[in-house]
């Protein structure tokens, strides 16, 4: 199976939480005999230790809240290509894209839901967005979630 996972960051580039489980996800899943690939922001090689990588420019709306925002490329590859489209994290706009293709490709869509932006959460402008932001985008894209995963209690 060709398995796309969304992710706005990805190893060597960013090694935290959520691009720690999509590599050693994607590294599983190559022993299984499937097909992972990762679609990122980050400015990483086309293929790490043997993962398919495929790098998109974005753009950042709020530059202090890192949540990039894909370029048009991003989502006419995505809705194509693939069997199964597995976002990471539900607040980041990579995944409310990856929702749309998912709906307008009839792809599957897999949603992780990851503890994000604990580091900001004190922060007065994500205080305000947040809830907006869980009323509206957020909100799509765990409802358009054919399978939802939470790897923690707090995700």
């Amino acid at each position: 199976m060709r398995i796309v996972h969304v992710t706005p960051y990805f190893v060597p580039e960013v090694s935290a939480g959520v691009e720690i489980h999509v590599y050693e996800l994607c590294q599983q899943l190559m022993k299984m005999g499937h097909c992972p690939v990762v679609y990122t922001c980050s400015k990483v090689p086309s293929k790490v230790d043997g993962i398919e990588v495929h790098s998109f420019p974005s753009f950042r709306p709020l530059p202090p809240i890192p949540n990039p925002w894909p370029l048009p490329p991003f989502f006419s590859k995505l809705s194509k290509e693939h069997d199964v489209i597995h976002a990471h994290g539900q607040e980041y706009a990579t995944s409310f894209v990856a929702a749309l293709a998912s709906k307008k490709g009839r792809i599957p869509f897999i949603l992780t839901a990851h503890n994000v932006g604990r580091s900001f959460q004190d922060k007065w402008y994500v205080r305000i967005l947040r809830p907006i932001l869980y009323q509206s985008l957020f909100r799509y894209v765990i409802k358009h979630a054919d399978v939802a995963v939470a790897p923690t209690e707090e995700a």
